[in-house]
């Protein structure tokens, strides 16, 4: 029905649903899937205006759920290279999350020019690892981004890549010969001592007699320990003997962090599942399948509103309307939890197009599919500015002492952000610790101007 109503709709459109039409046609018809992508690919590129290349730099990561041989020609000609990787990190990452982990590892070991190794975002793409063989392959780049002796561009990222590589080398160590894993582990070790930190105190779990840790060397160190001690032994002795605090979260935890994640609760989807309405509020799943979603749809509503108003239409072309991401967003999480039954909401939306997005949407939420997000645009002649009091009654008060390193926008309270389990909250409450399951997340995407940057360099001054 989907690709019916895209066949007989406007050019721009029509190619935007091909493509996301695409990406779920891979679970059933590969060769088919990528005949769909080539043809909303070539569509896109016939569409007028300044249209085609926002098209185009959005099916990078549609093309990456589909195939490799498709996404690399459209990332090599429509990417934008930032210092921190955030256009190798969506392709990558795009690719791993539908399947195709050994094409984005194939791509790491040869990317292209101006791209590296995201050894920051090595844990997200660890976590679609579903073999060892794939695992250490995935270990050994990383050992080689972190010997490599270029530079970064800044100095916190070299400090948040080195700490991303520990959580991985925590895991996968043992995949390694010993000899090529001790050494590894002696130059992370060294790193650690020398790392210059403030005190600080590292709370573990939500017992509060559990023991706390008091810098982030510490927390670096408590990470290696239990690799140390079965590499190292002395050595780990030594360490633990001259940081009472240290030893004492070793004692309670014996397999660091490993010891830790076990006593958390495991993340339950029907119980533990939330709904955003707009970009300030959450709402559990069982109080949102319980209201027939009326309060994500109110809003969504209300921004279609904002999006087709008469007097300051959005110009953006409609797959990026923040009305649309709204719609594709409560379609997509009533199709995990109602299933094919979740068609029944459709109705709700009022515009053709925006329900075609979000019907695609439950069909990729009914295969299983993870949910995309993408670019949102924002066109206006005019646009009317909110008072302090509104800002403050819609995203709360504003956090001090913490801004976007790109645009300088600072975050407020009730802004949210999304883990990959699926837990919703404000990062910078935890920084940047899921409380759902305990992901320590190391990139912050700026819900203003969209870039992403190390969680740390968020903060104006060190904590």
């Amino acid at each position: 029905m989907a690709r019916e109503q895209a066949e007989r709709s406007q050019p721009a459109v029509r190619a935007a649903a091909l493509m996301h039409i695409a990406r779920v046609l891979t679970r059933s018809d590969q060769a088919a899937a990528e005949q769909l992508l080539e043809q909303g690919i070539a569509l896109a590129k016939e569409v007028d205006g300044d249209a085609t290349s926002l098209l185009l730099r959005n099916a990078i990561s549609l093309a990456a759920a589909v195939s490799a041989k498709h996404a690399l020609p459209l990332y090599a000609q429509y990417r934008r290279i930032d210092p921190f990787g955030g256009s190798v990190v969506s392709l990558v990452n795009a690719m791993a999350q539908h399947g195709h982990i050994d094409d984005a590892i194939t791509y790491l070991r040869g990317p292209l020019p101006g791209d590296r190794f995201p050894l920051h975002f090595v844990n997200h793409l660890e976590r679609e690892c579903h073999d060892d063989e794939t695992r250490r392959k995935l270990l050994e780049l990383a050992i080689r981004e972190w010997r490599n002796p270029a530079p970064r561009e800044e100095g916190p990222e070299e400090q948040f890549a080195g700490s991303s590589f520990t959580g991985l080398f925590l895991r996968c160590w043992n995949l390694l010969p010993r000899e090529v894993a001790t050494p590894v582990l002696r130059e992370l070790i060294d790193w650690a001592l020398d790392m210059k930190s403030e005190p600080c105190e590292y709370i573990l779990t939500e017992n509060p007699e559990d023991p706390k840790l008091v810098s982030e060397q510490e927390f670096e160190l408590f990470k290696l320990i239990p690799a140390l001690q079965q590499l190292e032994p002395d050595l780990a002795r030594s360490v633990l003997e001259s940081r009472p605090q240290l030893a004492e979260a070793v004692k309670r935890f014996p397999l660091g962090m490993r010891s830790v994640w076990d006593g958390q609760s495991k993340y339950d989807p029907a119980r533990d599942d939330l709904v955003e309405i707009g970009d300030s509020k959450l709402m559990p799943i069982a109080e949102a399948l319980a209201t027939d979603f009326e309060a994500a749809f109110r809003h969504a509503h209300e921004s279609f509103a904002n999006d087709t108003d008469v007097e300051y239409p959005n110009g953006g072309y409609k797959e990026c309307w923040p009305s649309a991401r709204e719609f594709r967003h409560i379609i997509f999480k009533a199709g995990q939890h109602e299933g094919l039954a979740a068609a029944k909401h459709l109705d709700r939306i009022p515009d053709g197009d925006l329900r075609l997005f979000a019907q695609i949407e439950l069909c990729a939420a009914i295969a299983g599919l993870p949910q995309l997000g993408g670019l949102s645009t924002q066109r206006r002649s005019k646009r009317r500015m909110l008072s302090p009091a509104e800002l403050d009654e819609l995203f709360g008060a504003a956090v001090p002492g913490i801004r976007c390193p790109k645009c300088k926008w600072t975050p407020r309270t009730k802004n949210i952000w999304t883990c990959k389990c699926g837990h919703h909250w404000n990062t910078f409450d935890t920084r940047g610790l899921c409380p759902g399951c305990g992901y320590q997340w190391e990139l912050t995407q700026c819900l203003q101007c969209g870039a992403t940057s190390p969680h740390p360099e968020w903060y104006t001054h060190k904590r």
